[in-house]
């Protein structure tokens, strides 16, 4: 039994951008009137079910009142100092009446005696109903403890969704709010779905001495006795054992709620006799002499024994969750209310072509990146010779189409006269050139009223960075550096071969950018990771393999446009810049969808880290060999020199190497399998040159053959296309390699059992979340 089953039932009910806005508005309103009435020291949290699972139409808002100053709080005085009229319920309904509002109950909690109370709520049921809890410091700690339950796993915001559903049929839902739903979810996961609760004790301590502890908060017992607060410990870890079959949590769920009868935790310090009469129970996860099953009404309760025994009967007997769906489920053929119309499910395909679309500049930006270009042409031609000789290109994802509204703008000054100088000395005499000098260029566009200007001297390539004060539009400045715009065409002729190239690029990064999957400098934890250049290279790489995109370098002559590139004294490094577009070539029909799948699960499952290098000159990828013994600096120059085309041990011409587990291979599948079939000993000694693969280049290094030993231990290469001897991913670690297979595997679980792509970049979102809380905590 699985989830998927029922995997559109909540397709119905799903959140519209208008009751979001309408959420908002209304969450707006009460801000103002509750700041009217007791001043800005309180705001208003939304704390709705949307806030850790999914965002569903039919669930009333639930807020809560935050007192911004709480977390000064460090005696029991200062907590019953700090009590006011805002704290109850009764005073805060007869605020928000005079502020409009209409059909409104305050509802005081359960008194608890001798122990910290839930806050009480104002309950709206009007034609905008909602619930807005008094101020409590476990509020949103709660909705953050629900959001590490979801951090296991993207299926359990589904099981929380189904259980709500699974009620909204019946027409219990109104007694049954998002949290106890999410309780009853939690102690399944706990009890039968083999996972070990984030509480560390089940007995925390409550008292009315002492001085904070962990993350302890001071709580009121409200009330009756509100001089009296009770020291209550919202500390939570995280579980270290995972559920291995989410999808199954349905049926135990309901097999659990019928075989325990009573669902609370173990014995409590101090109970109330209502926990003692109670037959089903539901305790607030901190403050757990309170029972939230206590505000739904009897029947309900009577109702949901039945209900429940009913959908376990229903599952035992082998139904779908479908089956379990009661009469006010729409499209039921005996459904008592007008049905809701169900929505029309967007493909994969239009969902990523949307968001592309969305994202790309508009015309106003395009029109102003021309003039940011055209001021700097200027300033660069009424300052370096006359006629000035230099002409400032843009390259970059701008030129790609890889752009978006927020892209900066890569230019490069390039100079006609020595485009392509092959020696130091040339090298050296061409940077005396004043057009050279970033710190001149830096203070004439300080001169010229461009902002943020900061000169990068020491950088491998030296640029200057500034903004347009006109456009807003950041920009990098680089000088005589032309091999960035030869790269530029070469991704933009791949793009153009393969329309579905750039919406699945853009699709790419948006997945990977919240998972730190893409970020090459290091920031945030977890260290360096791809760059969108690599990322870029990858995908390229893989469509080869595919046989969805040709190798346009290849059959290039030995010395056409060479390109000399000058890392370090005294070594030059020779590289092939040239490549050719096929003539007779045809675009591959892919659709977005397809190319997403099998790219997913070509890098999360197939592609082979330890035993390939990915290379687009190559046509996608080439055996990874290790070399039997250092190369000289003389040999290597010498090989740097040779025709560098890889020929593997048959004479053959080298193409890619990939083991697929589909029985329809392209040509360079099955070109990379019969490579592959070699074994690696074989491989080490019978190759023809000694080590003619590729070399690391270490930012740092001031020798380029001070890394070459450690080229071949890193645990992902990916080599540029142009300089063979730079691998693209050289800082990205080993742990970040295990992350980008695990998440591609995870995404292309999704995606295959019929999420949305919308689904997987919502998951990347929370995880990202949990890390930055993970981060700070630390």
């Amino acid at each position: 039994m699985a989830m998927t089953d029922a995997k559109e039932s909540w397709l119905i009910f799903c959140d519209t951008a208008e009751t979001k806005a309408r959420r908002k508005h209304l969450q707006e309103h009460l801000s103002f009137a509750l700041q009217r009435r007791y001043g800005t020291g309180y705001s208003i949290s939304d704390v709705g079910m949307h806030q850790w699972g999914r965002d569903l139409e039919d669930i009333s808002p639930e807020f809560a009142i935050i007192d911004v100053n709480y977390h000064k709080i460090n005696s029991p005085s200062a907590a019953c100092g700090a009590y006011s009229d805002v704290y109850d319920p009764l005073k805060v309904a007869t605020a928000l009446g005079e502020a409009g509002f209409t059909h409104l109950t305050p509802v005081r909690s359960h008194y608890i005696e001798d122990g910290p109370n839930l806050p009480g709520r104002v309950i709206a049921r009007g034609n905008e109903p909602f619930t807005l809890s008094m101020p409590g410091p476990t509020v949103w700690r709660t909705v953050q403890l629900f959001r590490e339950y979801v951090n296991f796993s993207y299926r359990f915001p589904e099981l929380i969704a189904f259980l709500w559903i699974w009620a909204h049929s019946h027409n219990i839902h109104h007694a049954f709010s998002g949290r106890i739903l999410t309780l009853m979810a939690i102690s399944v996961f706990q009890k039968r779905g083999g996972i070990i609760g984030y509480l560390q004790d089940p007995e925390l301590p409550l008292s009315d001495t002492g001085t904070l502890t962990r993350n302890s908060v001071w709580v009121h017992e409200l009330g009756q006795n509100p001089s009296r607060a009770y020291q209550v410990d919202t500390s939570f870890h995280t579980a270290h054992k995972l559920p291995s079959r989410i999808p199954q949590l349905v049926v135990p769920f309901f097999k659990y709620m019928n075989q325990d009868l009573v669902h609370q935790l173990p014995q409590l310090s101090t109970r109330s006799t209502a926990f003692h009469l109670s037959r089903f129970t539901v305790p607030d996860p901190f403050l757990h002499t309170n029972d939230l099953a206590l505000s739904i009404p009897k029947e309900f309760r009577i109702r949901f024994a039945k209900l429940r025994l009913e959908a376990w009967m229903v599952l035992k007997r082998g139904g779908s969750l479908y089956d379990v769906l009661g009469p006010h489920f729409p499209n039921r053929v005996n459904a008592v209310s007008t049905p809701t119309p169900r929505p029309t499910k967007v493909s994969i395909d239009v969902e990523i072509r949307n968001m592309y679309e969305a994202a790309r500049p508009s015309d106003d930006i395009i029109a102003n990146r021309a003039s940011t270009i055209q001021k700097v042409q200027s300033l660069v031609r009424s300052n370096f010779f006359k006629p000035s000789p230099y002409k400032v290109r843009p390259f970059g994802s701008t030129v790609v189409g890889l752009d978006t509204n927020k892209s900066d703008l890569d230019l490069v000054i390039v100079d006609p006269y020595r485009p392509r100088v092959s020696e130091w000395s040339a090298y050296e005499e061409r940077r005396k050139d004043r057009i050279y000098n970033v710190k001149l260029l830096g203070r004439l566009l300080r001169e010229a009223s461009f902002t943020q200007v900061e000169v990068r001297a020491t950088a491998s390539v030296p640029i200057v960075k500034f903004r347009d004060p006109v456009t807003r539009i950041a920009c990098d400045l680089s000088v005589g550096e032309t091999l960035g715009v030869d790269n530029t065409f070469l991704i933009k002729t791949y793009c153009d071969l393969l329309p579905v190239l750039r919406p699945l690029l853009f699709a790419i990064k948006q997945w990977a950018k919240p998972l730190g999957l893409n970020t090459p400098s290091g920031a945030g934890p977890g260290g360096a990771s791809f760059s969108s250049y690599a990322l870029t290279l990858m995908t390229i790489a893989f469509c080869q393999l595919k046989g969805w995109l040709p190798n346009i370098q290849e059959d290039i002559p030995k010395d056409a446009y060479t390109y000399h590139w000058f890392k370090s004294k005294p070594s030059v490094i020779k590289c092939r810049a040239g490549f050719r577009k096929p003539v007779h070539w045809e675009s591959k029909e892919v659709s977005l969808k397809e190319a997403l799948l099998a790219w997913f699960n070509f890098w999360g499952a197939q592609f082979k880290y330890d035993k390939n290098i990915i290379s687009i000159r190559d046509g996608g990828a080439i055996p990874r060999i290790k070399p039997k013994y250092d190369i000289s600096h003389k040999d290597f120059a010498n090989f740097l020199d040779i025709d560098d085309t890889m020929t593997p041990l048959d004479g053959s011409k080298q193409t890619s190497e990939f083991q697929t587990e589909d029985s329809q291979t392209s040509e360079a599948e099955q070109a990379f399998e019969e490579s592959h079939s070699e074994s690696d000993a074989d491989n080490e000694f019978d190759h023809p040159l000694p080590a003619p693969l590729p070399q690391e280049l270490e930012e740092e290094a001031t020798d380029p053959f001070a890394t070459q030993a450690t080229w071949w231990t890193k645990p992902v290469i990916v080599m540029d296309p142009f300089i063979h001897v730079k691998n693209t991913t050289s800082m990205v670690a080993e742990g970040r390699q295990r992350q980008f297979r695990k998440e591609c595997s995870i995404a292309h679980s999704m995606l295959r059992t019929g999420r949305s792509f919308a689904d997987v970049i919502r998951y990347a979102e929370s995880k990202k979340r949990s890390n930055e809380r993970a981060s700070r905590a630390s």
